[in-house]
């Protein structure tokens, strides 16, 4: 079972990241995506050079909005949040851990739909290792998982308050092949704006990881 870790960084268009340029390897990709609300974003990679979204078939729900905050908030940016994981669960090969995402603002905001994530790790590149999007799948958390299965809604966060969402991946090895290492996933919120890096390990094995919509804090496994 993964360890969360700490520390969030917000990555602005053009910023290079620590070692070997991790926005060059796979966020300048996933900055392309823009993902409608109640869609889920299922990105792919087939090497750490890139990372190429594509857009599954959507998802609807009739919008609605937590007590916590006023009417006719603005949409969060990864500006206005800090995000980490906060709490895990597991049973029969499935792992799935919680990610807390905090309005650090003095404004209320609103999410709706799916983030964009992507984990990373390292990855070879020619004679050096870099930090770069594992080469996973990421698809939605099915329905039947219950709540965190849950269809798309308008989450509104007052200043100080909180939403949450899931990852879910296996921790069965497929025959021969290693699970990769992961250092974390990186963010954006579901109307795009800069990515955040939040650190997490955790071994995802085969090839893909599931995640859910944005949803209210109490949201439980």
């Amino acid at each position: 079972m993964g360890k969360s870790g700490s520390g969030v960084r917000c990555l602005g268009a053009g910023t290079v990241v620590g070692v070997a340029a991790l926005l060059a390897l796979g966020l300048a990709g996933c900055a392309k995506t823009t993902p409608s609300k109640g869609v889920p974003p299922t990105t792919t990679t087939a090497a750490p050079t890139t990372l190429a979204p594509t857009t599954a078939a959507p998802t609807t729900a009739a919008p609605t909005t937590t007590a916590a905050a006023g009417a006719g908030a603005a949409p969060c940016t990864s500006s206005d949040l800090s995000v980490a994981a906060t709490q895990s669960n597991g049973a029969a090969g499935t792992l799935t851990e919680m990610f807390t995402a905090t309005n650090t603002s003095a404004a209320p905001c609103s999410m709706n739909g799916y983030p964009t994530t992507a984990p990373y790790g390292p990855q070879p590149q020619g004679e050096t290792v870099v930090e770069g999007n594992l080469a996973l799948t990421v698809v939605p958390i099915p329905s039947t998982e219950g709540a965190i299965g849950g269809p798309a809604q308008t989450v509104t966060l007052a200043a100080g308050h909180q939403a949450v969402f899931f990852i879910q991946w296996s921790d069965v090895p497929s025959g021969t092949t290693v699970c990769p290492d992961a250092d974390g996933i990186s963010f954006n919120t579901p109307t795009p704006s800069s990515y955040l890096l939040v650190t997490y390990s955790f071994e995802p094995c085969g090839t893909q990881i599931e995640q859910s919509v944005i949803l209210p804090a109490g949201t439980s496994f």
